[in-house]
Protein backbone atom coordinates (compact mmCIF):
# COMPACT_ATOMS: atom_id res chain seq x y z
CA UNK A 1 0.00 0.00 0.00
CA UNK A 2 2.81 2.37 0.95
CA UNK A 3 4.61 1.63 -2.32
CA UNK A 4 1.43 2.40 -4.28
CA UNK A 5 1.12 5.77 -2.52
CA UNK A 6 4.75 6.58 -3.30
CA UNK A 7 4.28 5.58 -6.95
CA UNK A 8 1.10 7.65 -7.26
CA UNK A 9 2.80 10.67 -5.70
CA UNK A 10 5.77 10.28 -8.07
CA UNK A 11 3.50 10.15 -11.12
CA UNK A 12 1.61 13.24 -9.98
CA UNK A 13 4.84 15.13 -9.44
CA UNK A 14 6.11 13.96 -12.81
CA UNK A 15 2.90 15.19 -14.45
CA UNK A 16 3.29 18.59 -12.77
CA UNK A 17 6.92 18.80 -13.87
CA UNK A 18 6.13 17.89 -17.45
CA UNK A 19 3.11 20.22 -17.66
CA UNK A 20 3.78 22.85 -20.24
CA UNK A 21 7.15 21.42 -21.24
CA UNK A 22 8.19 21.81 -24.85
CA UNK A 23 10.08 19.08 -26.72
CA UNK A 24 13.35 19.39 -28.63
CA UNK A 25 11.37 18.85 -31.83
CA UNK A 26 9.12 21.80 -30.96
CA UNK A 27 12.13 24.08 -30.61
CA UNK A 28 13.34 22.96 -34.02
CA UNK A 29 9.98 23.91 -35.53
CA UNK A 30 9.96 27.29 -33.78
CA UNK A 31 13.49 27.97 -35.00
CA UNK A 32 12.52 27.06 -38.57
CA UNK A 33 9.57 29.49 -38.38
CA UNK A 34 11.83 32.28 -37.15
CA UNK A 35 14.22 31.69 -40.05
CA UNK A 36 11.39 32.32 -42.53
CA UNK A 37 10.87 35.77 -40.97
CA UNK A 38 14.39 37.15 -40.52
CA UNK A 39 17.33 38.24 -42.63
CA UNK A 40 20.64 36.37 -42.73
CA UNK A 41 22.24 39.36 -41.05
CA UNK A 42 19.95 39.15 -38.01
CA UNK A 43 21.94 39.05 -34.77
CA UNK A 44 19.19 38.20 -32.32
CA UNK A 45 15.45 37.79 -31.76
CA UNK A 46 13.34 38.32 -28.65
CA UNK A 47 10.72 35.72 -27.75
CA UNK A 48 7.86 36.04 -25.27
CA UNK A 49 8.52 33.44 -22.57
CA UNK A 50 4.88 32.45 -21.99
CA UNK A 51 3.25 30.86 -25.03
CA UNK A 52 0.09 32.17 -26.66
CA UNK A 53 -2.93 30.62 -24.95
CA UNK A 54 -6.00 29.08 -26.59
CA UNK A 55 -8.12 32.19 -26.13
CA UNK A 56 -5.76 34.47 -28.06
CA UNK A 57 -5.21 31.80 -30.71
CA UNK A 58 -8.95 31.35 -31.19
CA UNK A 59 -9.54 35.10 -31.38
CA UNK A 60 -7.11 35.34 -34.28
CA UNK A 61 -7.98 32.15 -36.15
CA UNK A 62 -11.79 31.77 -35.99
CA UNK A 63 -12.27 33.64 -39.29
CA UNK A 64 -10.00 31.09 -40.97
CA UNK A 65 -12.34 28.28 -39.91
CA UNK A 66 -15.42 30.17 -41.07
CA UNK A 67 -13.91 30.90 -44.46
CA UNK A 68 -12.44 27.46 -45.09
CA UNK A 69 -15.70 25.71 -44.14
CA UNK A 70 -17.90 28.10 -46.10
CA UNK A 71 -19.72 26.83 -49.19
CA UNK A 72 -19.10 30.21 -50.77
CA UNK A 73 -15.85 29.93 -52.71
CA UNK A 74 -15.30 33.67 -52.41
CA UNK A 75 -14.64 33.23 -48.70
CA UNK A 76 -12.18 30.40 -49.32
CA UNK A 77 -10.33 32.48 -51.87
CA UNK A 78 -9.93 35.23 -49.30
CA UNK A 79 -7.80 32.77 -47.33
CA UNK A 80 -5.91 31.71 -50.44
CA UNK A 81 -5.25 35.34 -51.25
CA UNK A 82 -3.35 35.79 -47.99
CA UNK A 83 -1.44 32.52 -48.21
CA UNK A 84 2.09 32.07 -49.53
CA UNK A 85 4.33 29.05 -50.00
CA UNK A 86 7.98 28.59 -49.02
CA UNK A 87 9.04 30.59 -52.07
CA UNK A 88 6.92 33.50 -50.76
CA UNK A 89 4.70 33.28 -53.82
CA UNK A 90 1.03 34.32 -53.50
CA UNK A 91 -1.72 33.43 -53.95
CA UNK A 92 -1.42 29.72 -53.16
CA UNK A 93 -4.29 27.25 -53.23
CA UNK A 94 -4.23 25.29 -49.99
CA UNK A 95 -4.68 21.58 -50.67
CA UNK A 96 -7.75 20.00 -49.08
CA UNK A 97 -5.73 17.94 -46.59
CA UNK A 98 -3.87 20.97 -45.24
CA UNK A 99 -7.12 22.95 -45.15
CA UNK A 100 -8.62 20.26 -42.90
CA UNK A 101 -5.55 20.32 -40.65
CA UNK A 102 -5.77 24.10 -40.34
CA UNK A 103 -9.43 23.85 -39.37
CA UNK A 104 -8.65 21.17 -36.76
CA UNK A 105 -5.83 23.27 -35.34
CA UNK A 106 -7.97 26.40 -35.08
CA UNK A 107 -10.68 24.47 -33.24
CA UNK A 108 -8.32 22.73 -30.83
CA UNK A 109 -7.57 23.84 -27.29
CA UNK A 110 -4.20 23.78 -25.58
CA UNK A 111 -2.83 24.38 -22.12
CA UNK A 112 -0.58 27.31 -21.35
CA UNK A 113 3.14 26.63 -21.60
CA UNK A 114 6.47 28.28 -20.90
CA UNK A 115 9.47 28.36 -23.20
CA UNK A 116 13.04 27.88 -22.03
CA UNK A 117 16.08 29.02 -23.95
CA UNK A 118 16.60 25.71 -25.74
CA UNK A 119 16.86 27.24 -29.21
CA UNK A 120 19.89 26.21 -31.26
CA UNK A 121 20.79 28.53 -34.13
CA UNK A 122 23.39 31.07 -35.18
CA UNK A 123 21.43 34.10 -33.95
CA UNK A 124 20.94 34.81 -30.25
CA UNK A 125 17.53 34.26 -28.63
CA UNK A 126 16.44 36.42 -25.70
CA UNK A 127 13.42 35.33 -23.67
CA UNK A 128 11.35 38.20 -22.29
CA UNK A 129 8.45 38.18 -19.81
CA UNK A 130 6.07 40.38 -21.78
CA UNK A 131 5.75 42.60 -24.84
CA UNK A 132 7.85 45.65 -23.92
CA UNK A 133 6.21 48.17 -26.27
CA UNK A 134 3.56 50.47 -24.77
CA UNK A 135 0.79 51.87 -26.96
CA UNK A 136 1.43 55.46 -25.88
CA UNK A 137 5.22 55.22 -26.21
CA UNK A 138 5.65 53.10 -29.36
CA UNK A 139 8.48 55.04 -30.97
CA UNK A 140 10.38 55.57 -27.72
CA UNK A 141 10.03 51.94 -26.61
CA UNK A 142 11.15 50.52 -29.95
CA UNK A 143 14.16 52.81 -29.90
CA UNK A 144 15.04 51.55 -26.43
CA UNK A 145 14.53 47.95 -27.56
CA UNK A 146 16.88 48.26 -30.55
CA UNK A 147 19.48 50.08 -28.47
CA UNK A 148 19.47 47.14 -26.10
CA UNK A 149 19.34 44.53 -28.89
CA UNK A 150 21.00 45.98 -32.01
CA UNK A 151 20.44 43.94 -35.15
CA UNK A 152 17.36 42.29 -33.68
CA UNK A 153 14.87 40.53 -35.95
CA UNK A 154 11.99 41.66 -33.73
CA UNK A 155 9.79 40.12 -31.06
CA UNK A 156 8.12 36.73 -31.55
CA UNK A 157 5.35 34.93 -29.72
CA UNK A 158 4.29 31.32 -30.34
CA UNK A 159 1.26 29.16 -29.66
CA UNK A 160 1.52 25.44 -28.95
CA UNK A 161 2.54 23.26 -31.89
CA UNK A 162 0.23 20.49 -33.09
CA UNK A 163 1.55 17.46 -34.99
CA UNK A 164 -0.79 15.70 -37.37
CA UNK A 165 1.13 12.62 -38.45
CA UNK A 166 2.43 9.73 -36.33
CA UNK A 167 5.98 10.27 -37.57
CA UNK A 168 5.73 13.99 -36.74
CA UNK A 169 6.49 15.24 -40.23
CA UNK A 170 3.66 17.80 -40.37
CA UNK A 171 3.23 20.55 -37.79
CA UNK A 172 0.92 23.56 -37.54
CA UNK A 173 1.41 26.65 -35.43
CA UNK A 174 0.00 30.13 -34.86
CA UNK A 175 2.54 32.85 -34.12
CA UNK A 176 3.12 36.55 -34.42
CA UNK A 177 6.12 38.80 -34.95
CA UNK A 178 6.38 42.55 -34.33
CA UNK A 179 9.09 45.00 -35.30
CA UNK A 180 9.84 48.71 -35.14
CA UNK A 181 6.72 50.85 -35.33
CA UNK A 182 3.58 49.42 -36.90
CA UNK A 183 5.37 46.53 -38.57
CA UNK A 184 4.07 43.11 -37.62
CA UNK A 185 1.72 40.26 -38.44
CA UNK A 186 0.15 37.10 -37.09
CA UNK A 187 0.03 33.94 -39.17
CA UNK A 188 -0.87 30.28 -39.31
CA UNK A 189 1.93 28.14 -40.67
CA UNK A 190 2.08 24.56 -41.93
CA UNK A 191 5.54 23.07 -41.55
CA UNK A 192 6.80 19.83 -43.10
CA UNK A 193 9.89 17.82 -42.20
CA UNK A 194 11.97 16.91 -45.24
CA UNK A 195 15.26 15.01 -44.90
CA UNK A 196 15.36 15.85 -41.22
CA UNK A 197 14.85 19.60 -41.74
CA UNK A 198 11.70 21.58 -40.97
CA UNK A 199 10.47 23.80 -43.81
CA UNK A 200 7.46 26.01 -44.37
CA UNK A 201 4.81 24.64 -46.73
CA UNK A 202 2.14 27.32 -46.29
CA UNK A 203 1.82 30.52 -44.32
CA UNK A 204 -1.54 32.28 -44.06
CA UNK A 205 -1.50 35.86 -42.80
CA UNK A 206 -4.30 36.53 -40.31
CA UNK A 207 -3.55 40.12 -39.34
CA UNK A 208 -0.91 42.75 -40.02
CA UNK A 209 -0.03 46.31 -39.06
Amino acid sequence: MFKQIILTTFLLLLDIYLFGQISTEDYQVYTAIIKTEILDSTKSVAIIRNGIDSQETTENTYVTVDNLTSKDLNYKYQIYGWTENYKKVRPTIIDSNCAKLLIDYCKSQADKFTLTNSFTQTFETILIKKFPIRQKHIQQDWQTFYEKYPGSGGIFSFAIIKYYTEDKTTAINYYWVRRNGLNGHGALVVMTKISGEWRMKYKTYLWWN
